[in-house]
């Protein structure tokens, strides 16, 4: 929702998503869904067009982003399922002759040190890993001492730089 609601905030209306965007892939899905929550808030909605399914890897955001692109859809902001699909995507946008932000807002996912010196560098959603994991294993402790352990639900933060123009 982070990256949906801060697209709006800029301006964008027609947001694409580059990643696997079904139960099989329960990550990228739940970032899908994240955004289309936070576009129904305002009245919108993710259009299935604008979804192309990518692994996360540089190729698969450049592949998936080429793709779109060959479509014809329209689109002013991507939201990328990984910090490396969004990286790809900023090739292939340049590539394509779009200045990112002005033709297209990018955000990616993961809060990857590389997202600082994308060009331009990349506006993510960073996740507390180190927390986490700190977390995981308190958990696991308690687990192994019959104790009783809880979930805990980290929040994201939004880390806003030049990719999406906020």
């Amino acid at each position: 929702m982070l990256a949906g609601r801060h697209l709006l905030e800029c301006g964008r209306r027609r947001i694409a998503f580059i990643g696997h965007a079904s139960s099989r892939f329960p990550e990228f899905f739940a970032r899908y869904q994240g955004c289309d929550a936070a576009l129904r808030e305002a009245g919108l909605c993710m259009l299935r067009a604008l979804q192309v399914d990518a692994d996360s890897t540089e190729e698969a955001g450049y592949a998936a982003t080429r793709a779109l692109l060959a479509r014809g859809q329209a689109f002013d902001a991507l939201f990328a399922a990984s910090d490396l699909i969004a990286i790809g995507a900023l090739h292939a946008l340049k590539e394509a002759g779009l200045r990112v932000p002005q033709d297209v807002a990018v955000v990616g996912f993961d809060g990857t040190p590389m997202a600082r010196f994308a060009d331009p560098p990349l506006t993510t959603v960073v996740q507390d890993t180190s927390r986490a994991g700190g977390l995981l294993v308190e958990t696991l402790l308690k687990q192994v001492r019959d104790q009783p352990a809880h979930s805990v639900m980290l929040e994201p933060v939004l880390e806003v730089r030049a990719s999406s123009g906020g």
